[in-house]
Protein backbone atom coordinates (compact mmCIF):
# COMPACT_ATOMS: atom_id res chain seq x y z
CA UNK A 1 0.00 0.00 0.00
CA UNK A 2 1.55 3.11 -1.52
CA UNK A 3 2.54 5.78 1.50
CA UNK A 4 -1.00 8.41 0.51
CA UNK A 5 -3.11 5.59 0.49
CA UNK A 6 -2.96 4.70 3.79
CA UNK A 7 -6.10 6.27 6.46
CA UNK A 8 -7.72 6.18 9.41
CA UNK A 9 -11.59 5.18 9.66
CA UNK A 10 -13.19 7.16 12.44
CA UNK A 11 -16.45 5.58 14.15
CA UNK A 12 -17.95 8.30 16.04
CA UNK A 13 -21.27 9.06 18.41
CA UNK A 14 -23.92 11.09 16.10
CA UNK A 15 -24.90 13.21 18.94
CA UNK A 16 -21.71 13.84 21.36
CA UNK A 17 -19.47 13.75 18.97
CA UNK A 18 -17.14 11.57 21.05
CA UNK A 19 -14.56 9.26 18.77
CA UNK A 20 -15.70 5.95 19.83
CA UNK A 21 -12.75 3.94 17.73
CA UNK A 22 -10.33 4.91 14.99
CA UNK A 23 -9.58 1.56 12.50
CA UNK A 24 -6.49 2.06 10.81
CA UNK A 25 -7.33 1.50 6.81
CA UNK A 26 -10.61 -0.13 7.49
CA UNK A 27 -13.51 0.59 4.64
CA UNK A 28 -17.15 0.45 6.03
CA UNK A 29 -19.20 -1.17 3.51
CA UNK A 30 -22.84 -1.74 5.31
CA UNK A 31 -23.74 -1.15 8.53
CA UNK A 32 -23.53 -4.79 9.71
CA UNK A 33 -19.67 -4.31 9.22
CA UNK A 34 -19.76 -1.57 11.43
CA UNK A 35 -21.69 -3.42 13.92
CA UNK A 36 -19.29 -5.85 14.00
CA UNK A 37 -16.18 -3.83 14.25
CA UNK A 38 -18.10 -1.37 16.70
CA UNK A 39 -20.57 -3.33 18.92
CA UNK A 40 -23.99 -1.12 19.10
CA UNK A 41 -24.83 0.12 22.65
CA UNK A 42 -27.93 1.01 24.00
CA UNK A 43 -28.87 4.59 23.51
CA UNK A 44 -25.95 5.33 20.89
CA UNK A 45 -25.53 5.70 17.17
CA UNK A 46 -22.05 5.53 15.42
CA UNK A 47 -21.47 6.76 12.48
CA UNK A 48 -17.76 6.62 10.94
CA UNK A 49 -15.75 8.47 8.00
CA UNK A 50 -12.47 7.96 6.72
CA UNK A 51 -9.38 10.71 7.48
CA UNK A 52 -6.74 10.66 4.35
CA UNK A 53 -3.66 10.05 6.34
CA UNK A 54 -1.28 8.03 7.90
CA UNK A 55 -0.67 9.86 10.79
CA UNK A 56 -2.68 7.49 13.71
CA UNK A 57 -5.36 9.65 15.58
CA UNK A 58 -5.67 9.49 19.38
CA UNK A 59 -9.44 9.46 20.25
CA UNK A 60 -8.50 11.26 23.81
CA UNK A 61 -7.36 13.98 21.72
CA UNK A 62 -10.06 14.96 19.43
CA UNK A 63 -13.78 14.92 18.44
CA UNK A 64 -15.99 15.07 15.35
CA UNK A 65 -18.38 17.74 14.03
CA UNK A 66 -21.10 17.72 12.34
CA UNK A 67 -21.86 19.71 9.52
CA UNK A 68 -24.72 21.55 7.85
CA UNK A 69 -26.87 17.97 6.02
CA UNK A 70 -25.29 17.10 2.88
CA UNK A 71 -21.77 18.07 4.36
CA UNK A 72 -18.49 15.55 5.96
CA UNK A 73 -17.72 15.61 9.25
CA UNK A 74 -14.72 16.83 10.58
CA UNK A 75 -12.26 16.31 13.42
CA UNK A 76 -11.76 18.80 15.43
CA UNK A 77 -9.21 19.33 18.65
CA UNK A 78 -11.43 19.28 22.29
CA UNK A 79 -10.26 23.47 21.71
CA UNK A 80 -12.43 23.23 18.33
CA UNK A 81 -9.52 23.83 16.42
CA UNK A 82 -9.17 21.87 12.79
CA UNK A 83 -5.69 19.63 13.10
CA UNK A 84 -5.53 18.96 9.83
CA UNK A 85 -2.32 20.89 9.22
CA UNK A 86 -0.53 19.48 12.25
CA UNK A 87 -0.86 15.71 10.99
CA UNK A 88 -0.25 16.78 7.44
CA UNK A 89 3.46 18.41 9.35
CA UNK A 90 3.49 15.10 11.24
CA UNK A 91 3.29 12.76 8.35
CA UNK A 92 5.78 15.22 6.26
CA UNK A 93 8.30 15.26 8.94
CA UNK A 94 7.75 11.75 9.08
CA UNK A 95 8.68 10.75 5.45
CA UNK A 96 11.97 13.07 5.17
CA UNK A 97 12.81 11.02 8.12
CA UNK A 98 12.32 7.82 6.74
CA UNK A 99 12.98 7.80 2.66
CA UNK A 100 15.91 8.60 1.33
CA UNK A 101 13.99 10.19 -2.13
CA UNK A 102 10.72 12.67 -1.92
CA UNK A 103 8.60 13.59 -4.45
CA UNK A 104 6.86 16.94 -4.37
CA UNK A 105 3.34 17.15 -6.18
CA UNK A 106 3.19 20.73 -7.24
CA UNK A 107 -0.22 22.53 -8.17
CA UNK A 108 -2.37 25.82 -9.03
CA UNK A 109 -1.09 28.22 -11.26
CA UNK A 110 1.78 30.04 -11.61
CA UNK A 111 2.03 31.73 -8.52
CA UNK A 112 1.20 29.36 -6.21
CA UNK A 113 4.27 27.08 -7.99
CA UNK A 114 6.43 29.85 -7.22
CA UNK A 115 5.12 29.59 -3.35
CA UNK A 116 6.07 25.71 -3.72
CA UNK A 117 9.48 26.66 -5.17
CA UNK A 118 10.58 27.95 -2.14
CA UNK A 119 8.93 25.39 0.31
CA UNK A 120 10.88 23.04 -1.57
CA UNK A 121 14.58 25.06 -1.84
CA UNK A 122 14.20 25.53 2.19
CA UNK A 123 13.43 21.78 2.30
CA UNK A 124 16.70 20.99 0.26
CA UNK A 125 18.78 22.77 2.99
CA UNK A 126 16.91 21.13 6.06
CA UNK A 127 17.82 17.85 4.25
CA UNK A 128 20.44 17.66 2.80
CA UNK A 129 20.45 14.00 2.70
CA UNK A 130 17.60 13.41 0.93
CA UNK A 131 16.69 13.60 -2.87
CA UNK A 132 14.15 15.81 -3.36
CA UNK A 133 12.06 15.93 -7.18
CA UNK A 134 9.69 17.75 -8.44
CA UNK A 135 6.25 16.85 -10.43
CA UNK A 136 5.22 19.44 -12.15
CA UNK A 137 3.89 21.18 -15.42
CA UNK A 138 6.87 21.34 -17.55
CA UNK A 139 6.10 24.94 -19.24
CA UNK A 140 6.93 26.27 -15.82
CA UNK A 141 9.65 25.02 -14.92
CA UNK A 142 12.45 27.05 -16.48
CA UNK A 143 11.17 29.71 -14.47
CA UNK A 144 11.45 28.34 -11.41
CA UNK A 145 15.10 26.83 -11.96
CA UNK A 146 15.97 30.73 -12.28
CA UNK A 147 15.36 30.68 -8.21
CA UNK A 148 18.79 30.54 -6.08
CA UNK A 149 18.52 26.89 -4.85
CA UNK A 150 16.17 25.19 -7.69
CA UNK A 151 18.00 25.27 -10.46
CA UNK A 152 19.26 21.75 -9.59
CA UNK A 153 15.95 20.00 -8.89
CA UNK A 154 15.02 17.04 -10.77
CA UNK A 155 11.72 17.98 -12.82
CA UNK A 156 9.43 15.25 -13.84
CA UNK A 157 6.15 15.50 -15.36
CA UNK A 158 2.68 13.66 -15.02
CA UNK A 159 4.19 10.61 -17.95
CA UNK A 160 6.94 10.04 -15.19
CA UNK A 161 5.17 8.98 -12.86
CA UNK A 162 3.16 6.12 -11.25
CA UNK A 163 0.75 6.93 -7.84
CA UNK A 164 1.68 5.36 -4.83
CA UNK A 165 5.12 4.37 -6.04
CA UNK A 166 7.20 7.58 -4.20
CA UNK A 167 7.17 8.87 -0.91
CA UNK A 168 5.41 12.18 -1.73
CA UNK A 169 4.57 15.65 -0.37
CA UNK A 170 1.40 16.65 -2.10
CA UNK A 171 0.71 20.44 -1.86
CA UNK A 172 -2.91 19.86 -3.82
CA UNK A 173 -3.37 19.16 0.07
CA UNK A 174 -4.27 22.65 0.28
CA UNK A 175 -7.49 22.45 -0.95
CA UNK A 176 -8.59 20.34 2.13
CA UNK A 177 -7.48 23.51 4.14
CA UNK A 178 -10.05 26.08 3.16
CA UNK A 179 -9.80 29.48 1.54
CA UNK A 180 -8.73 31.23 4.64
CA UNK A 181 -5.35 30.13 6.04
CA UNK A 182 -3.68 30.95 8.82
CA UNK A 183 -0.77 33.62 9.44
CA UNK A 184 1.57 33.01 6.62
CA UNK A 185 -0.34 32.84 3.94
CA UNK A 186 -0.54 30.26 1.58
CA UNK A 187 3.36 29.64 1.27
CA UNK A 188 3.22 28.70 4.73
CA UNK A 189 0.39 26.40 4.46
CA UNK A 190 2.52 24.63 1.43
CA UNK A 191 5.35 24.52 4.55
CA UNK A 192 3.49 22.77 7.34
CA UNK A 193 2.32 20.68 4.41
CA UNK A 194 5.80 19.84 3.83
CA UNK A 195 6.60 19.60 7.20
CA UNK A 196 8.12 23.14 7.99
CA UNK A 197 7.45 24.53 11.08
CA UNK A 198 8.17 28.11 9.71
CA UNK A 199 6.98 29.87 5.68
CA UNK A 200 9.66 29.23 3.90
CA UNK A 201 11.60 32.36 2.88
CA UNK A 202 11.32 33.92 -0.21
CA UNK A 203 14.11 32.74 -2.72
CA UNK A 204 15.32 35.76 -5.51
CA UNK A 205 15.75 35.23 -9.01
CA UNK A 206 19.17 34.68 -10.26
CA UNK A 207 19.49 36.18 -14.19
CA UNK A 208 21.80 35.31 -16.72
CA UNK A 209 23.70 38.30 -18.65
CA UNK A 210 22.07 36.33 -21.37
CA UNK A 211 18.91 36.66 -20.48
CA UNK A 212 18.96 40.01 -19.32
CA UNK A 213 20.59 41.39 -22.40
CA UNK A 214 17.82 39.22 -24.20
CA UNK A 215 15.23 41.42 -22.52
CA UNK A 216 16.58 44.18 -22.78
CA UNK A 217 16.42 43.93 -26.10
CA UNK A 218 12.80 42.89 -26.35
CA UNK A 219 12.04 45.84 -24.44
CA UNK A 220 13.94 48.35 -27.24
CA UNK A 221 12.05 46.73 -29.81
CA UNK A 222 8.84 47.40 -28.13
CA UNK A 223 9.28 50.81 -26.60
CA UNK A 224 12.20 52.01 -28.90
CA UNK A 225 14.67 54.40 -26.83
CA UNK A 226 14.96 56.04 -24.65
CA UNK A 227 11.98 54.19 -22.95
CA UNK A 228 11.56 56.28 -19.76
CA UNK A 229 10.97 54.00 -16.59
CA UNK A 230 8.92 50.86 -17.16
CA UNK A 231 5.97 49.40 -14.98
CA UNK A 232 5.24 45.94 -15.35
CA UNK A 233 1.01 45.55 -15.51
CA UNK A 234 -1.06 42.73 -14.89
CA UNK A 235 -4.67 43.04 -14.99
CA UNK A 236 -6.36 39.58 -15.84
CA UNK A 237 -6.52 36.15 -14.86
CA UNK A 238 -8.31 34.34 -17.40
CA UNK A 239 -11.23 35.72 -18.97
CA UNK A 240 -14.34 35.10 -16.29
CA UNK A 241 -12.24 34.98 -13.33
CA UNK A 242 -13.31 38.07 -11.01
CA UNK A 243 -9.77 38.62 -10.01
CA UNK A 244 -9.30 40.32 -13.39
CA UNK A 245 -9.56 44.07 -14.23
CA UNK A 246 -11.45 45.05 -17.14
CA UNK A 247 -9.49 46.91 -19.39
CA UNK A 248 -11.55 49.95 -18.57
CA UNK A 249 -11.26 49.76 -14.82
CA UNK A 250 -7.73 49.08 -15.32
CA UNK A 251 -7.22 52.21 -17.42
CA UNK A 252 -9.10 54.46 -14.74
CA UNK A 253 -6.78 52.75 -11.54
CA UNK A 254 -3.53 53.68 -13.58
CA UNK A 255 -4.57 56.90 -14.88
CA UNK A 256 -2.84 59.17 -12.19
CA UNK A 257 0.60 57.39 -13.32
CA UNK A 258 -0.53 57.90 -17.32
CA UNK A 259 -0.09 62.08 -16.46
CA UNK A 260 3.59 60.97 -15.61
CA UNK A 261 4.86 61.03 -19.70
CA UNK A 262 8.07 59.38 -18.75
CA UNK A 263 6.04 56.17 -17.39
CA UNK A 264 5.32 53.24 -20.07
CA UNK A 265 3.27 50.12 -18.72
CA UNK A 266 4.55 46.54 -20.20
CA UNK A 267 0.82 44.97 -20.09
CA UNK A 268 1.66 41.31 -19.25
CA UNK A 269 -0.60 38.02 -19.48
CA UNK A 270 -1.39 35.04 -21.57
CA UNK A 271 -2.58 34.94 -25.25
CA UNK A 272 -6.63 35.80 -25.80
CA UNK A 273 -6.19 38.72 -22.72
CA UNK A 274 -7.62 41.95 -23.97
CA UNK A 275 -5.33 44.71 -24.09
CA UNK A 276 -5.83 48.06 -22.90
CA UNK A 277 -5.98 51.23 -25.50
CA UNK A 278 -3.73 53.57 -24.88
CA UNK A 279 0.01 54.95 -26.30
CA UNK A 280 2.05 54.39 -23.40
CA UNK A 281 0.58 50.72 -22.45
CA UNK A 282 1.87 48.08 -24.46
CA UNK A 283 0.47 44.53 -24.76
CA UNK A 284 3.22 42.01 -24.32
CA UNK A 285 0.03 39.38 -23.48
CA UNK A 286 0.72 36.03 -25.23
CA UNK A 287 4.03 36.98 -26.47
CA UNK A 288 6.79 35.85 -23.85
CA UNK A 289 7.60 32.66 -22.08
CA UNK A 290 7.55 32.57 -18.42
CA UNK A 291 11.31 32.39 -18.65
CA UNK A 292 11.19 35.85 -20.48
CA UNK A 293 8.61 37.29 -18.32
CA UNK A 294 10.57 36.77 -15.35
CA UNK A 295 13.66 38.45 -16.99
CA UNK A 296 11.57 41.75 -18.46
CA UNK A 297 10.27 42.39 -15.07
CA UNK A 298 13.56 42.33 -14.05
CA UNK A 299 13.72 45.97 -16.01
CA UNK A 300 10.96 47.12 -14.62
CA UNK A 301 10.93 50.08 -11.81
CA UNK A 302 7.64 49.39 -10.65
CA UNK A 303 4.69 46.62 -10.59
CA UNK A 304 0.79 47.19 -10.99
CA UNK A 305 -1.17 43.83 -11.07
CA UNK A 306 -4.20 41.99 -9.43
CA UNK A 307 -3.48 38.68 -7.14
CA UNK A 308 -1.40 36.86 -10.02
CA UNK A 309 1.61 35.25 -10.94
CA UNK A 310 3.12 38.60 -11.86
CA UNK A 311 3.03 39.61 -8.41
CA UNK A 312 4.51 36.64 -7.24
CA UNK A 313 7.21 37.55 -9.96
CA UNK A 314 7.21 40.90 -8.75
CA UNK A 315 7.62 39.82 -4.70
CA UNK A 316 10.91 37.55 -5.81
CA UNK A 317 12.37 40.39 -7.81
CA UNK A 318 11.65 43.05 -4.86
CA UNK A 319 9.97 45.44 -7.20
CA UNK A 320 8.05 48.06 -5.62
CA UNK A 321 4.18 47.03 -6.38
CA UNK A 322 1.15 48.04 -5.60
CA UNK A 323 -1.81 45.29 -5.91
CA UNK A 324 -5.37 45.11 -6.10
CA UNK A 325 -7.64 42.58 -4.03
CA UNK A 326 -11.35 41.46 -5.02
CA UNK A 327 -12.46 37.87 -4.01
CA UNK A 328 -9.20 37.15 -2.89
CA UNK A 329 -7.95 38.64 0.44
CA UNK A 330 -4.57 39.08 1.48
CA UNK A 331 -3.56 38.50 4.60
CA UNK A 332 -4.91 34.60 3.26
CA UNK A 333 -2.38 34.78 0.33
CA UNK A 334 0.61 36.60 1.09
CA UNK A 335 3.06 35.85 3.72
CA UNK A 336 3.22 38.33 6.97
CA UNK A 337 6.16 40.54 5.34
CA UNK A 338 4.70 40.45 1.69
CA UNK A 339 6.94 43.32 0.08
CA UNK A 340 4.07 44.90 -1.18
CA UNK A 341 1.36 47.63 -1.23
CA UNK A 342 -2.31 46.17 -1.17
CA UNK A 343 -5.54 48.14 -2.18
CA UNK A 344 -8.48 46.21 -1.02
CA UNK A 345 -11.99 46.04 -2.58
CA UNK A 346 -14.61 48.23 -0.99
CA UNK A 347 -17.62 46.05 -2.34
CA UNK A 348 -19.64 44.27 0.89
CA UNK A 349 -18.72 40.48 -1.07
CA UNK A 350 -14.92 41.41 -1.08
CA UNK A 351 -12.67 38.47 0.44
CA UNK A 352 -15.22 35.90 -0.86
CA UNK A 353 -12.78 33.79 -2.17
CA UNK A 354 -15.43 32.88 -5.20
CA UNK A 355 -13.42 32.75 -8.54
CA UNK A 356 -16.19 33.27 -10.55
CA UNK A 357 -19.78 35.03 -9.62
CA UNK A 358 -22.50 36.42 -11.69
CA UNK A 359 -22.28 40.20 -11.00
CA UNK A 360 -18.38 40.63 -10.66
CA UNK A 361 -18.15 43.94 -8.88
CA UNK A 362 -15.54 43.63 -6.44
CA UNK A 363 -12.80 44.16 -8.77
CA UNK A 364 -14.78 48.03 -9.73
CA UNK A 365 -15.07 49.46 -6.16
CA UNK A 366 -11.80 50.67 -5.06
CA UNK A 367 -11.71 53.87 -2.83
CA UNK A 368 -10.07 56.89 -5.27
CA UNK A 369 -8.40 58.63 -2.71
CA UNK A 370 -6.79 55.13 -1.43
CA UNK A 371 -5.69 54.25 -4.74
CA UNK A 372 -4.04 57.84 -5.43
CA UNK A 373 -2.38 57.50 -2.68
CA UNK A 374 -0.67 54.18 -3.13
CA UNK A 375 0.21 55.26 -6.47
CA UNK A 376 1.83 58.28 -5.59
CA UNK A 377 3.76 56.21 -3.08
CA UNK A 378 4.78 54.01 -5.95
CA UNK A 379 5.86 56.89 -8.01
CA UNK A 380 8.20 58.39 -5.21
CA UNK A 381 9.52 54.99 -4.50
CA UNK A 382 10.70 54.44 -8.26
CA UNK A 383 12.43 57.99 -8.42
CA UNK A 384 14.11 57.48 -5.46
CA UNK A 385 15.57 54.05 -6.48
CA UNK A 386 16.76 55.65 -9.92
CA UNK A 387 18.15 58.50 -8.34
CA UNK A 388 20.18 56.02 -5.60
Amino acid sequence: MGIYEQFQTIVYDRVTGKIKKVLPNQYIKSRKKLERLVPPQKGKRFAFFYLHISTPVDPKKYTVKRELLGKAPKLMTLKGDDPLLSFFADEAAHIFNHYAAVLCVFEGGMGDYIDQADVVIELRTKHPGVKISALMDGTRSGALKLLKGFEEVKILTSKDFIRGRSATIDFARITRVGAHYPVGGKVGVYSLIAGLDHPAERAKFSLSPASLDEADLIIEKVCGRPHGKLIALHTMSGSSNTKSLSPEEALKLITPLLKNQDLIFLHLGGAGEVPITHPRVISLQGQLSWEKVVAVMSHCDGCVCIDSAIMHIAQHLEIPTVSFWGPTTPKHILGEDPGIDTVITQAACGGCGQYNCDHCICMAQFDKKEVNRHLKKLAAVMKEGLEE
